[in-house]
């Protein structure tokens, strides 16, 4: 499941890639999340062989994803699903690894990837599991012998029968933190999550939101603020700290749309209903 937005070269770069995997069953769909740039039959014609489901608005990452979900949901015959981010490009037997993770073990409900980031850019640095450190919460790469405590949304296999116990993603998040939300509400109602060392896929990023600090900001912020609302006992402080270095590191940089952004998140983060 790819999800777009506003992104017709990116999107369809994604579903080529994808109709390359020697997966012997699959189906792409296409969630559009209210695209403006471009019409629903341009990426149709961009993305032949995809089912695309068209939203009249922008959801968000949860929103649109959820969407996708339902509807894969709807049509019986589904052991997983594979969220990809739509500025990612996927080796031909990564699915095939990761399904082969997922199936080793029945508590195994979400299966993530080597994400290589920065492909054509600057740097390359690979990713793959992810552990909160405390006290701040904050994401960092977890070492090859370690359980993680959540995998990037950018590729995650999920198995269809652990969504009926799970749930779907937290639509309170709109861009931002609701891949670790989702995780660890798994790892809470005792499932796993696995990762495939041998599957790659290759990843833009930022793609979606690009150079609009403001708003990247604003939705890091918030989405920060409300999972440590979910999953800290005691939440104020962790999230205190981190938006003052945040904020000193922003003003230090003359970053005053990340400084307005950030704060605007915070006050989102607090306020909204859990």
């Amino acid at each position: 499941m790819v999800l777009n937005w506003n992104r017709l070269e990116e999107t369809s770069a994604c579903c080529r890639s994808l109709s390359k995997l020697d997966y012997p069953r699959f189906d792409i769909c296409v969630v559009d999340n209210g695209s403006t740039a471009h019409s629903i039959e341009a990426l149709e014609r961009a993305c032949p062989g995809a089912a695309v489901l068209r939203l009249s608005e922008n959801r968000g990452f949860a929103g649109g994803v959820n969407a996708g979900i339902r509807a894969a949901l709807e049509r019986s015959g589904y052991e997983y699903i594979w969220l990809l981010n739509n500025d990612a490009l996927c080796d031909s037997n990564a699915l095939s690894r990761m399904v082969d993770v997922a199936a080793a073990s029945r508590e195994c409900a979400i299966v993530g990837c080597l994400i290589k980031e920065g492909v054509g850019g600057s740097y390359q640095k690979i990713y793959s599991g992810m552990r909160l450190q405390a006290p701040l919460y904050l994401p960092f790469e977890a070492k090859a012998d370690e359980l993680f405590d959540y995998i990037s949304g950018a590729s995650m296999l999920i198995k269809c029968t652990a969504l009926e116990q799970i749930g779907l993603l937290d639509e309170g998040f709109f861009f931002f933190f609701e891949d670790v939300d989702f995780c660890l509400r798994a790892v809470k109602q005792g499932w796993k999550i696995g990762l495939a060392k041998n599957a790659m896929i290759y990843h833009e990023g930022s793609a979606t939101i690009g150079k609009l600090s403001g708003l990247r900001a604003m939705y890091y912020r918030a989405g920060h603020v409300r999972l440590l609302r979910k999953h800290v006992k005691h939440p104020f402080w962790p999230a205190f700290l981190c938006l003052n270095w945040r904020l000193v590191n922003d003003l230090l940089r003359g970053q005053w749309a990340s400084i307005r952004g950030s704060l605007k998140g915070w006050r989102q983060g607090w306020t909204s209903s859990l």
